[in-house]
């Protein structure tokens, strides 16, 4: 029969070979690893459908048709043969140092199989053009997905013998999100993403390279302005907390950042192509509560390992000549199994201001904090690098920080999460907020002058031994 302009001449007198199973599970193994792609059957004209794949998905299909085309080498180089001489294998023109598994494919070929061959090395054709029709489609319908090809001539099974196709990574993608606000994705080659939105400057989601969510987002959270997204990495910004006269953490989360055109240089890897610039500025209505002009820069950068990297840089542009004074925290939301398997480790013996005993200063005294109840501190002048241990997850977060002495610790447990409107119930369970902050003493710049804080957060595999998690060594290795 005619399939898309490929005649394909089955025989159905003769059962199909177990060789031919073998290519069959060869070619197809990378999609049938991945149930959302299907791999269509001989008989099945219709192809599969890219449309509604993931961009990350579409290294699945280049995989397999990079497979496909290997064997369809081998098979070419089968067929150049003399099949009617008694040729040996490893012999005459059939390839050397192949696989067992080909080998077999080849023994059985000699033998007169050949038609089989050819009813299987046409199909093969099919499927590769379907492919590449359908490709083709996606990359028109999702233009932010760029991929290039080879030029096709007018046989495409001859271009396809080699690497039909490659997939280009996009860094960089503006995109809608919940409710219709304008996101930006962040991707890495190796497949880690990150996801800020315009509306706070906030960042949702941050995945490694399996597609991990290491943020926790409340399932509660509406994306509906003027109201705060519960989760990801709040900007506390011109207050942390409720002690001032502006709202709860102040109102950068509030409003609606702009992608920076033209940001000032930025320290960063040549290698680093996954981020954004986004920049707020004084408003009217900013101005009626917090009486300042300002220019708040943020670059949210994925690094070639997955980390994800946030640099604040705040200018007073007051024309008055008036300072102006403001603390500020990065509201890390992280995602964790169990808050009773977890622990940080780094703020050992350091002050902190309990947010539950009227600020009261305390000193810690545990090797490690852990968690049975609620906690809200203000741990001060603390190391720049601190760790919070996964113990069921096997996973520990590193938080490195510059130009921000404080932590903020805070976990609502059972009967303040209940409260919460924007938090489930169970939610507590599976968050930990451990913030980059500066909180103790207030930042004050006069006019012309900038502040910067950094945070940078990796994800690696903890050690586990007799019980006890070695943060020493992970703080070390990751230095």
């Amino acid at each position: 029969m005619l399939v898309r302009g490929v005649w394909i001449q089955y025989d159905d007198d003769n059962p199909i070979p177990q060789w031919e199973e073998d290519i069959t599970k060869l070619s197809g193994e990378v999609i049938t690893q991945h149930p959302t792609i299907p791999l269509p059957s001989p008989t099945d004209a219709t192809p599969p459908n890219l449309h509604s794949f993931s961009p990350i998905l579409l290294s699945f299909l280049e995989t397999n048709i990079h497979e496909r085309g290997r064997i369809l080498r081998l098979m070419k180089q089968a067929s150049a043969c003399d099949f009617t001489a008694n040729r040996a294998v490893d012999g005459g023109c059939t390839p050397v140092n192949i696989a067992p598994i080909e080998k077999s494919l080849l023994e059985q070929l000699t033998t007169g199989k050949k038609s089989y061959f050819m009813r299987y090395i046409t199909d093969l054709r099919r499927r590769l053009i379907c492919a590449q029709e359908e490709l083709q489609k996606y990359k028109t319908q999702n233009p932010q997905v760029r991929v290039t090809s080879r030029h096709m001539s007018e046989d495409p099974f001859r271009d396809l013998w080699g690497d039909a196709m490659t997939t280009e990574t996009v860094f960089v993608e503006l995109c809608k999100g919940i409710n219709g606000l304008d996101k930006v994705v962040l991707r890495e080659v190796r497949g880690s993403s990150a996801e800020v939105y315009l509306y706070g400057g906030q960042v949702t989601s941050w995945k490694n390279d399996h597609g991990e969510e290491l943020l926790f987002v409340s399932s509660k959270a509406p994306f509906k302005p003027p109201k705060a997204i519960r989760g990801g990495i709040p900007i506390c910004f011109p207050q942390f907390g409720s002690h001032g006269l502006l709202e709860q953490h102040g109102f950068a989360r509030n409003r609606f950042w702009s992608i920076d055109p033209d940001p000032p240089p930025f320290p960063t890897t040549s290698s680093n192509k996954a981020f954004v610039d986004l920049v707020l500025k004084h408003s009217e209505e900013d101005t009626r509560i917090w009486p300042h002009r300002y220019e708040f820069r943020l670059r949210v950068a994925l690094g070639p390992g997955g980390d994800l990297m946030l640099t604040s840089r705040i200018r007073n542009t007051n024309t008055d000549g008036k300072a102006f004074t403001f603390t500020f925290a990065y509201h890390n939301y992280f995602s964790v199994s169990d808050i009773s398997e977890v622990r940080i480790e780094g703020l050992e013996t350091i002050d902190f201001l309990d947010n539950l005993q009227d600020r009261q200063r305390f000193t810690e005294q545990g090797d490690a904090i852990t968690f049975e109840s609620e906690v809200d501190k203000i741990y001060v002048s603390t190391p720049t690098k601190i760790a919070i241990l996964d113990h069921e997850k096997k996973r520990t977060f590193v938080l490195r920080k510059d130009g921000l002495p404080d932590a903020v610790v805070w976990n609502p447990w059972d009967k303040k999460a209940k409260a919460i409107p924007d938090l489930g119930d169970d939610e507590y369970k599976h968050m930990l907020c451990v913030e980059a902050a500066a909180v103790e003493k207030p930042i004050t710049l006069k006019p012309g002058e900038e502040w910067k804080g950094r945070q940078e957060i990796s994800a690696v595999p903890s050690s586990y031994f007799s019980g006890q998690l070695d943060p020493k060594k992970v703080l070390q290795s990751s230095s």
